[in-house]
């Protein structure tokens, strides 16, 4: 005996389909939904970690800014401390130079 297929109708073809589709978007509204709230954290996230950069980034600022000071000062100070150096070794020379003459006028008389 043969057996005896159901026969489906357009209409119910279509409602298949129609609820194929229907849960299928469902399905997809669900896992979409469920990256969105994995993206906002991400991204929420990402603006923490931008803000530490951030302040880091000014840290390492006011650093090399103390630094250029420390640097600038200790030129300055090489500067002076070798002007005066300078300063010295031209009044030792000149005093040298007295006593020799004040040697020489002590000797003659």
């Amino acid at each position: 005996m043969k057996r005896k297929e159901p026969k489906t109708t357009t209409d119910e073809l279509t409602r298949m389909v129609a609820k194929g589709f229907a849960d299928t978007q469902q399905y997809m509204d669900k896992r979409f939904d469920a990256i969105d709230v994995r993206f906002d954290r991400i991204e929420a996230e990402s603006k923490m970690q931008g803000g530490r950069l951030d302040r880091i980034e000014r840290e390492l600022s006011e650093i090399k800014q103390k630094l250029d000071r420390i640097d600038k000062r200790t030129n300055e100070d090489d500067l002076a401390m070798f002007s005066d150096i300078d300063w010295l070794r031209k009044k030792v020379l000149h005093l040298e130079k007295e006593i020799k003459i004040l040697k020489t006028k002590q000797s003659r008389s």
